[in-house]
């Protein structure tokens, strides 16, 4: 049997509720304010509560059969899963290098021209998959303009603001 922490909350929230809409149980199930593990006790109690070949049975929906099989006949997943689970949660951010903002202040700070900005802001933004002209456009102006003014702040000077 699937253990509670394992059992997807938005879906078991769902089947309680397709369950609940049956009006084959005679009080509603509870999904509001109550934890996981005692939702999910409630939903195997209750359609294990309603006899086997009854009319009631007949009237649950292969949803909510299904859900109740995949809890019941499911197995916690081995630690090596578990473990990847976990990596999988604590990766970092998916673009390679410094953020759009610290590449501008980089490139703006060592001088470089607007052509080499365009260049390397079109390039991260290809590999992205982002290939919208005016919205890159739209980005290198934003980017360069705050590292314009963060370069001026550093330098002692006021911000521009335009």
């Amino acid at each position: 049997m699937l253990s509670p922490q394992f059992v997807n909350a938005k879906d078991l929230r769902v089947q309680m509720g397709v369950l609940n809409e049956t009006g084959i149980l005679e009080e509603k199930l509870k999904t509001v304010g109550v934890k996981k593990e005692v939702m999910v006790d409630t939903f195997l109690k209750a359609v294990e509560s309603i006899p086997e070949g009854s009319p009631e049975e007949k009237k649950l929906p292969d949803s909510v059969v299904n859900f109740y099989n995949s809890i019941v006949e499911g197995k916690d997943p081995s630690p090596e899963e578990i473990a990847k689970m976990e990596a999988s949660k604590k990766k970092g951010p998916k673009r390679e290098g410094p953020s759009n903002e610290q590449l501008a202040y980089d490139m703006v700070k060592a001088g470089k021209s607007e052509d080499e900005i365009a260049k390397a802001f079109n390039d991260r933004y290809h590999k992205r998959d982002q290939k919208d002209a005016e919205f890159i456009k739209k980005r290198i102006a934003i980017y360069t303009r705050i590292a314009k003014k963060r370069i001026e702040k550093e330098s002692g000077g006021e911000a521009d603001t335009e």
